[in-house]
């Protein structure tokens, strides 16, 4: 069964009875990016799959399996291209602190920097925390308060490269003016940036039987040491970048 659990913790809240009442043997955890709710999901006593977790609480506290896409090393690339291409002033976007991935991709992002004696300049990231429904408000506010654009746009998803490529065209900037932008996803849902930006392929329809076999491994053999898995992805460079192969 599918049970939906809000976005954000509320005071007094307690999971739904179909995941205390043995109504099912197992859970497989996703989109679910607060803290307590996560606790209180790693409390319940069944065999547990988490995609994807926070920071402040890793594995070991899940009390389950925690499955983790690839974006460390894949950051670290991309960027690293941006800056060996003479790109050197590079704004990261992604709340870093919402997801255990997305710090990830940040950490990908320092690395690349590190890795040739460079700082990227904070004043050029916007690393969050961002509200549910103002996204846009706040990059579009954080993008007019620089006294330049930058080189290019590191986007820890390609749900805010969407919001960067309509801010460039709400404010009608020329195309020749527009700072390279890159994603991670590879996501169709966003026409104006999908099979046109450099991002990262995560195979979507994949990942779901890839819990399924977890979950009923685990419900299999329940003594198990529980594991950390990383799923590999695949940088797909276009455009600018592309041709720079």
């Amino acid at each position: 069964m599918y049970t939906y659990l809000p976005a954000y913790d509320e005071e007094g809240y307690t999971l739904p009875a179909a995941l205390t009442d043995g109504s099912v043997a197992g859970i497989i955890v996703l989109n679910i990016y607060t803290e307590p709710l996560l606790r209180l999901l790693a409390a319940l006593p069944l065999p547990k799959i988490f995609l994807d977790t926070v920071p402040g609480l890793p594995q070991a506290g899940l009390g389950g399996d925690l499955v983790l896409l690839e974006g460390r090393d894949a950051l670290r690339r991309i960027t690293g291209r941006l800056l060996d291409t003479g790109r050197r002033r590079l704004s990261f976007v992604g709340a870093v602190d919402y997801a255990q991935t997305n710090a990830d991709r940040w950490q990908g992002f320092l690395d690349a920097h590190a890795a040739r004696g460079l700082q990227p300049d904070p004043a050029l990231c916007l690393t969050g925390p961002f509200g549910l429904y103002t996204h846009y408000e706040q990059i579009s506010g954080f993008l007019d308060a620089l006294d330049r654009l930058p080189d290019a746009f590191v986007c820890a998803s390609d749900y805010i490269a969407h919001y960067i490529q309509q801010y460039y065209d709400d404010r009608g900037l020329p195309h020749a003016a527009r700072p390279l932008l890159t994603g991670f996803d590879n996501n169709p849902e966003y026409a104006n940036v999908a099979h046109r930006i450099t991002t990262v392929e995560v195979q979507t329809s994949t990942i779901g039987a890839r819990l399924a076999a977890r979950i009923l491994f685990r419900l299999a053999h329940p003594d198990a040491f529980n594991e950390v898995a990383y799923i590999c992805t695949q940088i797909l460079y276009r455009g600018a970048l592309s041709e720079e192969d």
